[in-house]
Formats: structure tokens, sequence, C-alpha cells
């Protein structure tokens, strides 16, 4: 995770690994704040037994993350165990399966996820700013860190921009911790080519 984790973390905070793949970032969460603080939510079912061995079942949720309620598609790669809610943002994609669609105020009003939620990871191949649009009371009212990969070209094809990610955070009263500017970080963001990302770390102003 880098230098940031031991600042932004700690032992009995609650964090949410959304887009959490095999659970890279998941361990490493597991060991900044104890096995009970961490939520992994992952759509891919080819990744759920590698989550189950970090955390206990009910900390493992097979689900999309995106601004709407009820079922959606997940598109996934042939070689890897990525995948995406858009087509076009899978290499050698093998066919669409049927996942739950969630919004993180969803997951919270229901008891789902616990309340509050300290830092929210995300990676979620385009998926960022529709999370973010279903996470308006969160935004609001809990105030979490978040730590977001920024991939141009996947949020393009999601009908989204690094722009607009950048603006819903502005206004929410968000600062940058791991960059110089937001201006900055749109810059690099653009002249990043094909799958090339960028990762930003955020906190409430």
């Amino acid at each position: 995770m880098g230098h940031w984790s031991q600042e932004c973390t700690r032992p009995g905070q609650v964090i949410v690994d959304i887009g959490a793949n095999v659970g890279s970032f998941t361990r490493d969460f597991v060991g900044a704040v104890g096995r009970e603080g961490v939520w992994a939510i992952e759509p891919h079912p080819d990744c759920q037994s590698a989550l189950q061995k970090v955390l206990a079942p009910d900390h493992v949720l097979q689900m999309a993350v995106t601004d709407t309620e009820g079922e959606t598609v997940l598109y996934r790669s042939v070689q890897t165990e990525h995948g995406s809610l858009y087509a076009a943002n899978v290499l050698s994609e093998q066919g669409p399966i049927p996942v739950r669609a969630v919004t993180l105020d969803g997951l919270q009003a229901r008891g789902e996820l616990p309340s509050p939620i300290h830092l929210i990871k995300v990676d979620a191949q385009g998926a960022e700013m529709a999370i973010l649009r279903g996470a308006e009371q969160l935004l609001r009212t809990q105030r979490p860190i978040w730590f977001l990969e920024l991939w141009a070209q996947g949020l393009t094809e999601a009908g989204s921009s690094v722009a607009e990610v950048i603006r819903t955070l502005r206004e929410a009263g968000y600062a940058l911790v791991n960059h110089y500017s937001w201006e900055q970080v749109e810059r690099d963001c653009v002249r990043m080519q094909a799958h090339g990302s960028l990762d930003i770390l955020v906190k409430a102003a």
C-alpha cells in the first residue's frame, strides 16, 4: 500500500475494499486494522475463495458497487480474474454474467456494511464515478478517506471522466493527500494512454 497506510489506518477502524480482486490490498488492510474491521466487495466469482481465506464469509460481498440497486452484468477477462461493468474495459471479454448491483448508501441502510466507514479503496475498472454517485449520504455524513484508481480511458468508456470524479470530490470538500494539485492529477491522467492509471488518496478538508 505504501507509507500512507500507516498515517491513515489504525486498529479498530472500518475499511471497505471495493474491487478487492484476490485480496492484495485486503490482506494489508487486515494487518493494519484487524480482520473484523475489513470488508471486501468483489463481483468476480473466481476471486471469492481467495478473499474468504483472508476474511470471514460475511465480510466478503459478491456484488458490484455502482449507483443503482438491482441486477447488472459483469464482463470478465479471459486471461485474468479481472472484470468490469463495461465491456469495452475488459481485454478478451468472455461473456457477461449477472451480478447483484448495490450502492454504498444502500448497503449501509440495510446493515450489510457497518457505519461509520473510515477508509474506502476503489479499483473498479471504470465504475469509480458511479460508486461515488451511490455514496451521497456517506460522503456527506461520514467523510471517509478514499483511495481511488483513476483510469481515464476506463472512466470514459463508462460514460464519465476524470474531471467529473475530481469535481465530485472537490464539491464534497475533499483534498488531495499524495499529489500537489487537482489540476496536476487531471493533466497526468489525461496524458496516460490505454490502461495507464493514477492512484489518489483524498481526505475531508
